[in-house]
Protein backbone atom coordinates (compact mmCIF):
# COMPACT_ATOMS: atom_id res chain seq x y z
CA UNK A 1 0.00 0.00 0.00
CA UNK A 2 2.90 2.39 0.83
CA UNK A 3 4.54 1.67 -2.55
CA UNK A 4 1.29 2.44 -4.28
CA UNK A 5 0.95 5.63 -2.26
CA UNK A 6 4.58 6.64 -3.15
CA UNK A 7 3.90 6.12 -6.84
CA UNK A 8 0.90 8.43 -6.68
CA UNK A 9 2.80 11.30 -5.05
CA UNK A 10 4.91 13.48 -7.32
CA UNK A 11 8.72 13.11 -7.27
CA UNK A 12 9.31 16.64 -5.93
CA UNK A 13 7.18 15.83 -2.85
CA UNK A 14 9.19 12.68 -2.19
CA UNK A 15 12.42 14.68 -2.65
CA UNK A 16 11.19 17.35 -0.22
CA UNK A 17 10.40 14.72 2.38
CA UNK A 18 13.86 13.16 2.00
CA UNK A 19 15.49 16.61 2.19
CA UNK A 20 13.49 17.35 5.31
CA UNK A 21 14.77 14.16 6.97
CA UNK A 22 18.42 14.57 5.95
CA UNK A 23 18.53 18.34 5.44
CA UNK A 24 19.24 19.18 9.05
CA UNK A 25 22.28 16.88 9.15
CA UNK A 26 23.50 18.21 5.81
CA UNK A 27 23.32 21.78 7.13
CA UNK A 28 25.17 20.81 10.30
CA UNK A 29 27.83 18.94 8.29
CA UNK A 30 28.28 21.77 5.79
CA UNK A 31 28.42 24.37 8.57
CA UNK A 32 31.08 22.39 10.42
CA UNK A 33 33.00 21.87 7.18
CA UNK A 34 32.92 25.59 6.35
CA UNK A 35 33.98 26.49 9.89
CA UNK A 36 36.87 24.02 9.69
CA UNK A 37 38.01 25.45 6.33
CA UNK A 38 37.93 29.01 7.71
CA UNK A 39 39.96 28.00 10.79
CA UNK A 40 42.48 26.09 8.66
CA UNK A 41 42.72 29.02 6.21
CA UNK A 42 43.41 31.45 9.06
CA UNK A 43 46.01 29.11 10.55
CA UNK A 44 47.72 28.74 7.17
CA UNK A 45 47.70 32.52 6.64
CA UNK A 46 49.20 33.05 10.09
CA UNK A 47 51.93 30.52 9.29
CA UNK A 48 52.88 32.02 5.92
CA UNK A 49 52.61 35.66 7.07
CA UNK A 50 54.10 35.13 10.53
CA UNK A 51 56.95 37.61 10.02
CA UNK A 52 54.62 40.34 8.77
CA UNK A 53 52.18 39.69 11.63
CA UNK A 54 55.01 39.93 14.17
CA UNK A 55 56.17 43.22 12.63
CA UNK A 56 52.70 44.80 12.45
CA UNK A 57 51.43 43.40 15.77
CA UNK A 58 54.49 43.25 18.05
CA UNK A 59 52.29 42.58 21.11
CA UNK A 60 51.58 39.09 19.67
CA UNK A 61 55.20 38.31 18.79
CA UNK A 62 55.84 36.21 21.95
CA UNK A 63 52.85 33.98 21.16
CA UNK A 64 53.92 33.68 17.53
CA UNK A 65 57.45 32.76 18.63
CA UNK A 66 56.18 30.02 20.93
CA UNK A 67 53.93 28.61 18.17
CA UNK A 68 56.81 28.81 15.71
CA UNK A 69 59.12 27.03 18.13
CA UNK A 70 56.77 24.04 18.23
CA UNK A 71 56.46 24.08 14.41
CA UNK A 72 60.25 24.47 13.90
CA UNK A 73 59.87 27.68 11.91
CA UNK A 74 61.42 31.14 12.23
CA UNK A 75 60.09 34.66 12.45
CA UNK A 76 62.33 36.99 10.50
CA UNK A 77 62.23 40.73 10.17
CA UNK A 78 60.45 42.03 7.07
CA UNK A 79 62.81 42.63 4.15
CA UNK A 80 61.06 45.00 1.76
CA UNK A 81 63.64 46.72 -0.43
CA UNK A 82 61.00 49.09 -1.78
CA UNK A 83 60.61 50.55 1.73
CA UNK A 84 64.30 51.46 2.01
CA UNK A 85 66.16 54.24 0.25
CA UNK A 86 69.75 55.46 0.20
CA UNK A 87 69.45 59.18 0.90
CA UNK A 88 73.16 59.98 0.75
CA UNK A 89 76.61 58.46 0.51
CA UNK A 90 80.24 59.55 0.52
CA UNK A 91 83.34 57.58 -0.40
CA UNK A 92 86.64 58.79 1.08
CA UNK A 93 90.23 57.59 0.85
CA UNK A 94 91.67 57.49 4.38
CA UNK A 95 95.14 56.21 3.50
CA UNK A 96 96.25 55.86 -0.10
CA UNK A 97 99.42 53.94 0.84
CA UNK A 98 97.48 51.34 2.84
CA UNK A 99 94.44 51.41 0.53
CA UNK A 100 92.07 52.17 3.40
CA UNK A 101 88.76 53.72 2.40
CA UNK A 102 85.54 54.61 4.13
CA UNK A 103 82.00 54.66 2.82
CA UNK A 104 79.50 56.76 4.75
CA UNK A 105 75.92 55.98 3.84
CA UNK A 106 72.49 57.14 4.98
CA UNK A 107 69.60 54.70 4.69
CA UNK A 108 65.97 55.68 5.23
CA UNK A 109 63.26 53.21 6.28
CA UNK A 110 59.98 54.59 4.89
CA UNK A 111 57.97 51.66 6.26
CA UNK A 112 55.70 51.78 9.29
CA UNK A 113 57.36 48.55 10.47
CA UNK A 114 60.86 47.51 11.42
CA UNK A 115 62.89 46.24 8.45
CA UNK A 116 65.81 43.84 8.28
CA UNK A 117 69.11 45.54 7.60
CA UNK A 118 69.90 45.27 3.89
CA UNK A 119 73.16 44.28 2.28
CA UNK A 120 75.05 47.17 0.71
CA UNK A 121 76.66 47.14 -2.70
CA UNK A 122 79.45 49.48 -3.73
CA UNK A 123 80.37 49.70 -7.41
CA UNK A 124 83.57 51.54 -8.35
CA UNK A 125 83.68 53.01 -11.85
CA UNK A 126 86.33 54.43 -14.16
CA UNK A 127 86.14 57.79 -16.02
CA UNK A 128 83.98 56.30 -18.78
CA UNK A 129 81.49 54.85 -16.27
CA UNK A 130 82.67 51.28 -16.74
CA UNK A 131 82.47 49.08 -13.63
CA UNK A 132 85.87 48.34 -12.12
CA UNK A 133 84.82 46.55 -8.96
CA UNK A 134 81.67 45.52 -7.13
CA UNK A 135 81.88 44.94 -3.42
CA UNK A 136 79.04 43.76 -1.16
CA UNK A 137 78.81 44.35 2.57
CA UNK A 138 76.65 42.34 4.95
CA UNK A 139 74.76 44.11 7.74
CA UNK A 140 77.20 42.61 10.26
CA UNK A 141 80.02 44.47 8.46
CA UNK A 142 78.48 47.91 8.81
CA UNK A 143 76.11 47.87 11.81
CA UNK A 144 78.34 48.27 14.87
CA UNK A 145 75.71 47.71 17.56
CA UNK A 146 74.90 43.98 17.58
CA UNK A 147 71.67 44.58 19.52
CA UNK A 148 70.59 47.04 16.81
CA UNK A 149 71.52 44.43 14.19
CA UNK A 150 69.12 41.90 15.74
CA UNK A 151 66.28 44.37 16.28
CA UNK A 152 66.41 45.66 12.70
CA UNK A 153 66.10 49.12 11.25
CA UNK A 154 63.42 51.07 13.18
CA UNK A 155 60.23 52.09 11.42
CA UNK A 156 60.10 55.55 9.82
CA UNK A 157 63.74 56.25 10.58
CA UNK A 158 66.99 57.24 8.94
CA UNK A 159 70.39 55.94 9.96
CA UNK A 160 73.96 56.79 9.07
CA UNK A 161 76.50 54.01 8.85
CA UNK A 162 80.22 54.00 8.12
CA UNK A 163 82.15 51.14 6.55
CA UNK A 164 85.95 50.86 6.49
CA UNK A 165 87.48 48.64 3.82
CA UNK A 166 90.65 48.12 1.80
CA UNK A 167 91.28 48.51 -1.91
CA UNK A 168 94.77 47.68 -3.05
CA UNK A 169 95.92 50.00 -5.82
CA UNK A 170 92.55 50.41 -7.55
CA UNK A 171 91.88 53.94 -8.86
CA UNK A 172 88.24 54.83 -9.42
CA UNK A 173 86.72 58.05 -10.71
CA UNK A 174 83.15 57.45 -9.58
CA UNK A 175 81.08 55.08 -7.53
CA UNK A 176 77.50 53.92 -7.07
CA UNK A 177 75.77 52.43 -4.05
CA UNK A 178 72.76 50.17 -3.82
CA UNK A 179 70.95 48.05 -1.24
CA UNK A 180 69.65 44.51 -1.67
CA UNK A 181 68.40 41.46 0.17
CA UNK A 182 69.95 38.13 -0.84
Amino acid sequence: NKDLHDNVRPGFVLQAERDQRFGRWKRIGLSLGCFLFVVLGLAQSMYFFRSELAAHLPQFKPQLLSICKSLACQIKLPAQKSMLEITGSELLIISEELGINTLSIQIQNKSSTVQAWPHLELTLKDRRGKDLLQKAFTPAQYVDNKDMLLKGMPANSETSQKIFFQLNGLKASDYATDIFYP
